[in-house]
């Protein structure tokens, strides 16, 4: 009963769900005010295909069904390229709605005529169709009567059926289905063994559709030779139980190989090849057919032995899964480099989204590729911060005289797939998905040992330790920091916190408490990309500011820049009004640095000085300065 009540109406939901993920992909590239409402488009498509079985005359409970599926996804795309069509056109466009109308209520009656358009359409179609002949079941009579007149003629038929059959599944349609209801007479019904005259049952379904349709069994081993990561080899082992039944329906829509061109070749021509091998050995005697039915879904190897009743069928069908395997190895190596170029594309298309997130919104839920890849990496994040693969870098600060005056931590993920990733990328998903405490509480707690171990070693560097504005929200961010630095022994004066630039640092109680907390601890505080950004002389005014870092921008054009120039001394002389130290990040050239002494910069960080070294490469670098 739940089979029948589900699949009974397959075409129906069907037609539905081809229409809504086709309004879904053209909205993407419309602008919010000609977006389309999906629910609308979705109750027009299954209108229409009622309408269509209507104008048919084929109305019954079968045909909502399995039995119309094909024009079920033609009448999904149908309705929706007409129906874009006409709105964008305007042309039935007869009711203007104040701007205040319920949403629903806007989109039923603004799409109400184009609706009904698209049905009056369908249904002529549908009225002009039932008034043509169906098409003939013995459509390929005249083709097999003047094949089997041939010596060749079950080398032929076979080909030409598992051809049909593999055309037909590429287009994603069910060959098995086209044959049984277009093909039957390439068959020889009447027994069940091999006849020369026509193509084979037991030859097709057990020598040539090895693992299913397009045999394969061979692709998914090749994959699993070739393939390491990924979307190939992860679709393939979940596809390996499916396929030893000669089900292949998870890696013809999931890989895929359906409309794939990179599959194309082999898809076709494996099969085609084991259905021209199979019959010559039929014919050398190599191979003989026993007069019996087994189920197609008779794993290989199992199924050869059975059918012929010899080890040779099991090993003629070993000796093509090899074959096919290495046949199909050169066009997955193709479709990997294809995938990684893509993956790459996407990845850094993804990567820019989070970083730069101009649209303001918590770039993981959405629903695209990009929202996709933003979950992976935060599950990924959160996995390699539980396990403790992210690390730390430290950038040295030195003072005008050269001396070093402390270092920066810098967070670092090395990403198993992707290699090194921006730091702001972990921080911004970090951010967007309450796991910005976790994140920051590990880098304080790595931070501190680090600055412990170098104090037990005779070397008292302030570490200076970046958190978020969302951070300053967290009531027990204060407690958090005292209690590691009680486990360290280190006193409130070795670090100091930077309030990086992501978020506004929030008029709030709770924030206003904790900065006044941390001040009251001694912990110095700076503010980091000052003179850019969300940064505001109005913080100064709610807590005590020890450090302005002025932004990068600015400082890296410095030279060619007049206006820069005029900001940083504007900068300079506030702090040096203040007391408080000035720091100039992404000082790279000893031109850039004299020019920044003369605008009254008094700390310097930059590859001038150093890149960010591990904490074993401080040490060798606080010898030598």
């Amino acid at each position: 009963m739940a089979i029948n009540s589900s699949h009974g109406i397959l075409s129906c939901a069907l037609a539905i769900a081809v229409s809504v993920h086709l309004t879904l992909r053209l909205n993407s590239s419309l602008p919010s005010a000609s977006k389309i409402s999906p629910l609308m488009v979705g109750i027009s498509a299954f209108m229409n295909f009622i309408l269509f079985l209507e104008g048919t005359g084929s109305l019954t409970y079968d045909a909502m069904g399995q039995s119309s599926v094909l024009p079920a996804i033609i009448i999904g795309i149908v309705t929706t390229e007409v129906l874009f069509t006409v709105i964008k056109s305007r042309s039935l466009d007869w009711f203007d709605m104040p701007y205040d109308t319920d949403l629903t209520v806007y989109n039923s009656i603004k799409m109400s005529v184009p609706i009904i358009f698209t049905g009056l359409l369908i249904l002529v179609i549908s009225i002009l169709l039932s008034k043509t002949p169906p098409l003939d079941e013995h459509l390929f009579l005249p083709v097999i009567n003047l094949l089997q007149d041939s010596e060749y003629s079950a080398l032929v038929l076979n080909s030409l059926v598992t051809l049909i059959n593999q055309i037909f599944w590429y287009l994603g349609v069910h060959g098995g289905y086209i044959l049984d209801t277009y093909a039957r007479d390439f068959f020889d019904l009447t027994q069940l063994a091999y006849n020369e005259n026509f193509a084979s049952r037991p030859l097709l379904n057990n020598f040539v559709l090895l693992g299913g349709a397009g045999a394969t069994m061979s692709l998914l081993i090749a994959i699993a030779l070739v393939v390491k990561e990924g979307q190939q080899r992860k679709i393939a082992q979940i596809s390996i139980l499916p396929s030893i039944f000669n089900i292949n329906e998870p890696v013809l829509y999931g890989l895929p190989l359906v409309l794939n061109p990179s599959y194309l070749i082999p898809f076709i021509g494996i099969p085609v090849l084991f259905s021209v091998i199979t019959v010559l050995s039929v014919q050398l005697g190599f191979l003989v057919f026993l007069p019996i039915s087994i189920p197609w879904t008779t794993p290989p190897i199992i199924s050869g032995w059975i059918i012929t009743g010899s080890w040779h069928g099991a090993l003629f069908q070993f000796t093509e899964i090899v074959i096919g395997t290495l046949l199909y190895i050169p066009f997955v190596k193709k479709a990997e480099k294809k995938r990684l170029q893509l993956q790459k594309v996407s990845f850094a298309k993804a990567a820019k989204v989070i970083q730069t997130n101009e649209q303001k919104i918590t770039v993981s839920v959405r629903q695209d590729h990009i929202g996709l890849i933003a979950r992976g990496l935060l599950t990924e994040l959160k996995s390699d911060l539980e396990n403790d693969k992210l690390s730390l870098a430290y950038q040295p600060k030195h003072n005008i005289k050269g001396q070093i005056v402390g270092v920066e931590a810098l967070l670092r993920w090395k990403h198993e797939r992707h290699g090194n990733l921006p730091p702001l990328l972990a921080v911004n998903l970090a951010e967007e998905n309450n796991e910005i405490n976790r994140l920051g509480a590990w880098v304080i707690e790595n931070a501190c040992a680090c600055t412990a171990r170098w104090k037990t070693l005779g070397y008292n560097i302030n570490m200076a330790i970046n958190i978020s504005p969302l951070q300053l929200l967290d009531k027990e961010l204060p407690t958090l920091i005292s209690n590691t630095l009680q486990k360290y022994s280190l006193a409130p004066q070795d670090i100091e916190l930077e309030i990086t630039e992501s978020h506004t640092i929030y008029d709030t109680p709770t924030v206003n408490e904790t900065l006044s907390k941390l001040s009251n601890m001694g912990i110095r505080l700076a503010m980091d990309d000052f003179g850019m950004g969300h940064s505001s002389l109005l913080y100064m005014r709610r807590f005590k500011v020890h450090t302005l870092k002025i932004d990068g921008s600015l400082t890296v054009d410095v030279l060619v820049n007049e206006a820069n120039s005029n900001i940083i001394h504007t900068i300079a002389e506030l702090g040096r009004s203040q007391q408080i130290d000035i720091v100039a990040e992404y000082v790279e050239t000893i031109e850039q640095r004299e020019r920044l002494v003369d605008l009254g910069c008094t700390i310097f960080q930059g590859y001038y000085h150093s890149k960010a070294l591990s904490e074993k490469d401080c040490i060798d670098y606080f010898n030598k300065h």
